[in-house]
């Protein structure tokens, strides 16, 4: 039986009189509102019966009415909406707002996810003993923690997991709750907005959403079924062509001139890139440009040193689209518009913060974003925000700060529907549900290790598809190179920045780079000259067959059927698996094989080899042996519907 309670089931707690409600798979402890949300603040709480109809639970007193509405998809996606309206004749002030679900009681463990700067999406399991949270008070929305959290049974080897697509800083928790008078205990989650400062009022007839929640039951700890969160969103937030860009800040950092560009654009246009993108250094007044943020002015001394028309055209002439770097939320002290216009703007320790809940605010950097996109011809933009705030001076927990700054992602998407937008917030600050349905992709770690990478990609695709999440490689060749002690001779060696700064080097096999950039965006940053011209020619293969294959990398969901700490293997496939795609990456070589178990439809044949076709039936009982030989390289097979 699900550990979950059955959709059509009614049971009751022993002992007790009070029944459980089942909705949707998901119980709640009593019959009474308190047992679904958390709604503290200057009114009574409610706590009274609830209704159900047509996967709807309502309940209300003389202050609030409050709704929980369930839908379900055919994967067993479950997503909840809560809605509460102030049907008072006073405004209101909500202190607390969160949902909640609970579960019987029983032996637990938590899964959550640390979020910070080289370190996302960094996840680990803990025994259920009391109580496990997470949280984000930030106005960047994953610092700190990833809204993302799942619980395992350990007496029924099955768990749930939560995706909490919060507009606002947010917080998750699980607990061990002991029932009155019992020795029994149940287990209750409760999720929603932080409530940490909270004054949120509430006008009479005014309705407020609460975050939505995702959830659905997984048999596989492996992956939890991350699968079924990748064909929900995937189908309802469908990416666009997936692209490859090269972005210059890996290359020189703010340290580029003129004539470097021109190099770097020329060689990104012979290896296949499609957008040419120049980070931070191009704005401001001398090479202290990072004061100067909130201005946004081109650079007449220092970077692009007010040639940058003139760059723009030469990407365009190149066959390629013109992309720039830009942290519209922040602004330098020195910015002048901070001190023409101070009430645009939030003060912080070490740099002022548009308000984005006032309307002049939003109208001036959405205008001025505007002017940049018209005078250069932008067709892509990299959102940084490299700043941290995490007291909200109008206590509501940021939500009247993301609503205004989803107002004008939104406003630029609906003026320039070609523009593509990238996401970056030191990284994966801001990767998450939210900024997914905002943002193209992620730029998701300023980590350029491709083995960080991969460990960061394999736990982030736990909670959003492949597609959203862009890979980026940093490498350059040493050719004459030494080899190993038992390889005669010299040749090329790939290296790669090991951090974020070239501060560490290590070596990569060219296998394992091909294996981290599949499935999902590309992104260059590096010096393409500095490649020797097999790494280049290589390379640029690898890109061209990445084009001609984009079609089934656009909507396929992952798989992570094997993940230790020698070996990761990972399956891409389509909705019908009539086509898999199986990634082996060998991290290190303590085992002459390994036998891959694919996940396929089991009414098929596949066609593994030129010469070789097998069922599914024979793939799925015996899979498919594959020699470990070398560490850090990735192997890769093609299973093909006959």
């Amino acid at each position: 039986m699900s550990i979950l309670k059955n959709f059509k089931q009614q049971r009751t707690i022993r002992t007790s009189s009070k029944r459980r409600i089942p909705v949707m798979n998901v119980t709640i402890h009593k019959e009474t509102a308190d047992s679904l949300w958390n709604t503290l603040g200057n009114f009574a709480e409610c706590k009274e019966p609830v209704e159900n109809k047509d996967n709807t639970l309502y309940a209300c007193n003389e202050n609030i009415a409050i709704t929980a509405k369930f839908e379900k998809n055919n994967d067993g996606v479950i997503v909840r909406q809560d809605r509460l309206k102030n049907i008072s004749n006073e405004a209101l002030s909500l202190y607390t707002l969160s949902s909640k679900f609970s579960l019987d009681g029983g032996e637990y463990e938590v899964y959550t996810q640390y979020n910070g700067w080289l370190n996302e999406s960094t996840g680990s399991w803990q025994p259920l003993i009391s109580t496990i949270s997470a949280h984000s008070k930030s106005v960047r929305n994953a610092s700190d923690a990833a809204p993302f959290m799942a619980i395992w049974s350990r007496q029924h080897n099955r768990g749930v997991a939560f995706h909490l697509n919060a507009d606002s800083a947010w917080e998750m928790k699980a607990s061990k709750t002991y029932i009155d008078g019992e020795e029994a205990a149940f287990i209750e989650l409760e999720m929603g907005v932080y409530s940490d400062g909270l004054s949120l009022t509430l006008a009479p007839g005014e309705e407020l959403e609460l975050p939505e929640i995702i959830y659905y039951e997984f048999f596989n700890k492996t992956d939890m079924d991350c699968f079924k969160l990748h064909n929900y969103l995937n189908e309802k937030y469908p990416r666009r062509e997936l692209p490859v860009i090269y972005n210059t800040w890996l290359y020189k950092f703010d340290r580029f001139t003129y004539e470097d560009l021109i190099k770097q654009i020329e060689k990104a246009k012979e290896l296949g890139v499609e957008y040419f993108v120049i980070d931070a250094g191009w704005f401001g007044e001398g090479s202290e440009w990072w004061k100067d943020r909130g201005d946004w002015n081109e650079n007449m001394t220092y970077g692009t040193e007010g040639k940058m028309l003139e760059i723009a055209q030469k990407v365009r002439n190149c066959g390629m689209k013109f992309g720039l770097w830009l942290e519209p939320e922040c602004a330098g002290k020195s910015a002048k518009i901070c001190h023409t216009h101070p009430d645009y703007f939030i003060e912080g320790k070490r740099s002022y913060f548009i308000d984005f809940s006032k309307k002049e605010a939003l109208d001036y950097i959405f205008n001025k974003t505007c002017e940049l996109i018209e005078k250069y011809g932008i067709e892509f933009i990299k959102f940084d925000f490299n700043a941290d705030l995490k007291y909200d001076v109008h206590h509501s927990g940021f939500m009247q700060y993301e609503k205004g700054h989803s107002d004008y992602i939104k406003m630029l998407k609906e003026k320039y529907p070609d523009l593509y937008v990238e996401n970056c917030a030191s990284g994966g600050m801001r990767m998450t549900m939210r900024d997914g349905k905002l943002y193209d992709t992620f730029w998701p770690t300023d980590n350029q290790s491709p083995y960080v990478g991969l460990d960061i990609f394999k736990n982030s695709i736990l909670r959003m598809p492949p597609q959203w999440i862009e890979s980026w490689i940093s490498i350059l060749s040493a050719q004459n190179f030494s080899y190993q002690y038992d390889t005669p001779g010299k040749g090329d060696k790939i290296f790669s920045t090991n951090d974020a700064t070239w501060s560490n080097l290590v070596s990569v096999n060219m296998s394992f780079l091909k294996g981290f950039l599949t499935g999902r965006p590309i992104g260059l940053s590096f010096d393409l000259t500095a490649l020797s011209e097999k790494d280049f020619a290589e390379l640029k293969e690898f890109i061209a067959k990445f084009k001609k294959d984009r079609t089934f990398w656009q909507n396929a969901a992952c798989h992570i059927l094997t993940d230790t700490e020698t070996m990761l293997v990972l399956e891409f496939r389509n909705a019908d698996f009539s086509r898999v795609e199986l990634l082996v990456f060998t991290k290190k070589a303590n085992q002459n094989n390994i036998c891959v178990y694919p996940i396929l439809n089991n009414t098929l044949n596949y066609r593994i080899s030129e010469t070789e076709i097998k069922t599914a039936e024979d793939l799925l009982a015996n899979g498919i042996a594959f020699p470990v030989e070398q560490n850090y390289t990735c192997q890769f097979a093609s299973l093909i519907r006959e």
